[in-house]
């Protein structure tokens, strides 16, 4: 308290200074002073990971492996839920309960880790940390894969253990400034405040029975002996390591009484007839008065300060429970809702995404376990199962462009996309007789160009809630005149078939989702959707608004969240088969 009173009075002048430390720890009191009077700040803390709101909300999760009781859902939601007030969130809007069992369905196929990212990214937390707890996790999963048990147990042990991070508070906090000696160096400050100088001597003995030096270890005279024995190289060891530390306990504290340009502080207390035996001699405030002791070396100003009135029993007993900081500030930690999804994917083609209507989990395999053909194959070998044979999506029609050869389905239909584009880019000037089958398109095409502005395969990428899309629209006809609903077209060949519409449907309307944010159309124009099936000289054509698009790829996307579900009509089609209940 004696130290916040000297920082309140350098700040009337309108000095700024730095409070420095041998060891953090002591400092988290000062800290919680600062925040109780609402003295901006800046201070290097370190943060235990026991404290940490993302981790403990980890093992509320993973906690329920290892309990049996009916009501252990409901045990984590009320703990889960006193961790989302803390952070600020709005908790009468979470479905809690939706939310946990969310992610132990995710985590069968997403793993640990990524299960848990979507948890928070869904709850609409955001942490600045990351580097400090969330990939602590990432490598702690890594090296223990998904068991429950071991994660818990090392998550516990290591509660004390802490990591370091700059925090912040209030305004004005390049005025003062908490960092401990070790991180001072180089750095000067106009007034340097020495903290934690009657505690920062004491060191943890050793205890292990092996030392780090060669024959260095403890033994005892039999097995069922209790009194234990040093090597005379342990106690080398214990010696040294003592001179070692005390070494470096001189040279922090000269870096922090060297890092001030104009004044330099600390706190004398004036113990009375008792004097207080537990002052180390090898502390800061035992140099302090042997250096004070000699005037000649440097002439110091004495105030005195009375501190009695300060130290309340409410405040005692405060320092005795003290609560997690994050319980007064969330250390990075917010609660941000955003409407955009959290990426699962890289950038993926409109076609390839269109495969979501089909079936979710075939989706999962193809796209973000990205399983090859060839895995495939291995695997239905060595399970002495045969994988589905692919199908083409469009079939070889009895019609041929070509009398002297027969080509593949996906041949003609690259073949028909590419005359078609030429025919456009050339404003059909281009006179060729060997596809009669295509006049009808042809002749439709030409009929519009007066009223539209025709945009033949040009590729675009967009944003869509928050994935990555790429694609080439077949035809883009945009309107010349303002407030014209625009047409999107795409050609197929092979015949028609209800199997066939929803996936071509799909990427249509993700199409007229690009288009719909590229030219600002208002929510009102109507957007025209064609597929053409050429060979049948067949149009199927839908009109859909702003809000139609929108609501039905929502839908949509949110199958890529949703691995477990099955389309069990597409099996017996499927090359997945093989592995798909697995």
């Amino acid at each position: 308290m004696a130290i916040r009173e000297k920082i309140r009075k350098l700040q009337k002048e309108n000095k700024g200074c730095a409070i420095l430390y041998k060891k953090l720890k002591p400092s988290m009191i000062l800290v919680n002073l600062l925040m109780e009077a609402e003295i901006g700040f800046s201070a290097q803390v370190k943060i235990p990971f026991g404290e940490d709101p993302i981790l403990g909300v980890f093992c509320l999760l993973i906690e329920d492996d290892l309990n049996s009781s009916e009501k252990s859902v409901e045990y984590q939601k009320l703990l889960i839920r006193s961790y989302l007030y803390l952070l600020k969130a709005d908790v009468a809007k979470v479905d809690l309960a939706n939310e946990i069992l969310r992610f132990k369905s995710e985590r069968e196929f997403y793993g640990l880790f990524q299960s848990y990212f979507n948890f928070l990214y869904r709850l609409g937390v955001r942490n600045s940390n990351f580097e400090n707890n969330l990939s602590y996790l990432k490598s702690l999963i890594g090296s223990k894969g998904s068991s429950s048990s071991d994660i818990y147990k090392i998550i516990k042990d290591q509660k004390e253990s802490s990591y370091s991070m700059e925090f912040e508070f209030g305004e004005n906090t390049s005025l003062v400034k908490i960092m401990s000696a070790h991180a001072s160096k180089g750095l000067q400050f106009d007034n340097v405040i020495l903290g934690g100088i009657f505690t920062n001597d004491r060191s943890l003995p050793m205890t292990s029975f092996v030392g780090k030096m060669p024959f260095s270890f403890k033994w005892v005279d039999s097995i069922y002996g209790k009194n234990k024995f040093k090597t005379p190289h342990y106690i080398w060891e214990e010696i040294l390591t003592k001179n070692k530390e005390f070494s470096e306990n001189k040279r922090l504290f000269y870096v922090a009484c060297t890092r001030a340009e104009n004044g330099l502080y600390w706190v004398d207390i004036n113990w009375g007839d008792n004097k207080r035996t537990s002052v180390g001699a090898n502390s800061w405030s035992s140099a302090l008065s042997k250096w004070c002791d000699d005037q000649t070396l440097i002439d110091i100003k004495q105030t005195a300060f009375d501190v009695s009135e300060l130290y309340e029993e409410s405040f005692l007993q405060y320092l005795e429970n003290r609560p997690p900081l994050f319980h007064i500030d969330t250390l990075g930690t917010k609660i941000v809702k955003s409407s955009s999804q959290l990426s699962m994917l890289g950038e993926i083609s409109v076609t390839k995404l269109a495969s979501i209507t089909g079936c979710p989990r075939m989706f999962y395999f193809e796209n973000i376990c990205k399983i090859s053909e060839e895995e495939i194959n291995f695997i239905a070998k060595d399970s002495h199962a045969a994988p589905s044979s692919e199908f083409d999506e469009e079939e070889l029609s009895s019609k041929s462009f070509d009398s002297n050869r027969l080509v593949s389905s996906a041949q003609r239909g690259s073949d028909i996309h590419l005359y078609l584009s030429d025919q456009i880019v050339s404003n059909f000037e281009i006179q060729d007789d060997r596809f009669p089958a295509l006049n009808p398109v042809v002749e439709k095409l030409k009929s519009v160009g007066d009223k539209f502005r025709l945009v033949s395969e040009k590729q675009i990428k967009f944003e869509l809630f928050g994935y990555m899309i790429s694609g080439i629209p077949d035809l883009i006809l945009q309107p010349l005149s303002e407030d014209e609903p625009f047409e999107i077209w795409d050609f197929k060949t092979g015949g028609y078939s209800e199997s066939k519409i929803t996936p071509y449907y799909f990427q249509l309307v993700t199409y007229a989702y690009a288009q719909f944010k590229e030219l600002g159309k208002s929510a009102d124009i109507k957007c025209k959707l064609v597929i053409y099936f050429v060979d049948e000289n067949r149009i199927v054509d839908y009109s859909v608004s702003r809000e139609d698009v929108e609501k039905y790829l929502m839908d949509q996307i949110q199958k890529i969240s949703a691995p477990q579900i099955k389309n069990l009509e597409l099996c017996t089609q499927c090359k997945f088969n093989v592995i798909c209940d697995k």
